[in-house]
């Protein structure tokens, strides 16, 4: 692990893996460092707080700060259950941060649509979508609304 490259992140572009989305997703890429865990996750998401309108030079809203520490706040509570590390925390061109996972051939992802409301989905392997949301408010501690 390169310790000096924690303080030099690079915003990488780019689209992701579904075809059918028109869109370009940013993501935070600390170069050299690999492992980290949730940590790395967070330090992600809050760096995705210095975007500015426009971060893509096609129009994207930047996430506003209270997005950003939604997301943390999922962070945290996600890592507190049973659920493991995403394989994506983006920020979108609406201005929302994405989480996503794929395990196996399953799919889900969480996005924080605004600070106070978080929106979810999985597809299962045969192709079934279920969508949902929660109102979010900050939670305490063993209230996890991602758990059972």
């Amino acid at each position: 692990m390169f310790l000096t490259t924690l303080n030099q992140p690079q915003i990488v572009y780019g689209r992701p893996a579904d075809p059918f989305l028109d869109t370009t997703v940013a993501r935070i890429d600390y170069p050299g460092q690999t492992g980290g865990g949730w940590t790395r996750v967070v330090r992600s998401l809050q760096t995705l707080a210095s975007l500015k309108d426009n971060w893509d030079g096609l129009g994207a809203a930047a996430p506003s700060l209270a997005v950003v520490r939604t997301a943390v706040q999922v962070a945290e509570r996600l890592q507190d259950g049973e659920i493991g590390l995403p394989a994506t925390a983006v920020a979108t061109p609406a201005g929302t941060i994405l989480f996503g996972w794929e395990v196996g051939q399953n799919y889900l992802e969480i996005e924080v649509i605004s600070p106070t409301l978080v929106e979810w989905m999985t597809v299962d392997q045969n192709g079934i979508a279920e969508h949902g949301s929660i109102p979010w408010q900050t939670k305490v501690k063993g209230d996890n609304p991602f758990c059972s």
